[in-house]
């Protein structure tokens, strides 16, 4: 009769013979690139939806701000002036439109009465609490810059 198997022999031979260290630590190795790889792709997928977020968000601040303007009404925001959803209070609202969760969008130029004055355009930067990227709009040439 054969004696037990001792399951906790790394030094044995044949089917008895476990995995040596430089065998785990070539595994461990491998899982910790694939780990690297996959928060780095992670991140960048992150920061994508953001800029989609606030993107999406400032087109239709835009469609609302302009609309409201045909209608015979002064842009909301002054100089300075925000309306966020960031934990923060906005300084005006708009009826039909409210910020996604994190989007601040802030007057930085311009007269609410006129704002497509080539000498004053009226513009706002767009931010997300969660990425550093700024976006701004500028009314009278109908842009968007990455600041």
């Amino acid at each position: 009769m054969m004696p037990p198997r001792d399951r906790c022999n790394l030094g044995g031979t044949g089917k008895d013979r476990g995995f040596t260290l430089i065998e785990l630590m070539i595994v461990i190795a491998i899982l910790g690139i694939l780990a690297v790889i996959s928060f780095a792709w992670l991140s960048s997928s992150l920061t994508s939806a953001y800029e989609i977020t606030i993107k999406h968000d400032l087109q239709n601040f835009i469609r609302v701000e302009e609309s409201n303007f045909l209608d015979n009404l002064p842009f909301s925001g002054s100089i300075g002036q925000s309306i966020r959803n960031d934990g923060s209070s906005s300084n005006f609202t708009l009826e039909d439109f409210k910020p996604s969760e994190g989007v601040s969008i802030t007057v930085i130029s311009g007269n609410p009465l006129n704002p497509y004055d080539p000498a004053d355009p009226y513009k706002v930067q767009v931010t997300h609490v969660k990425i550093e990227t700024i976006y701004e709009y500028n009314f009278v040439t109908k842009t968007i810059l990455e600041k």
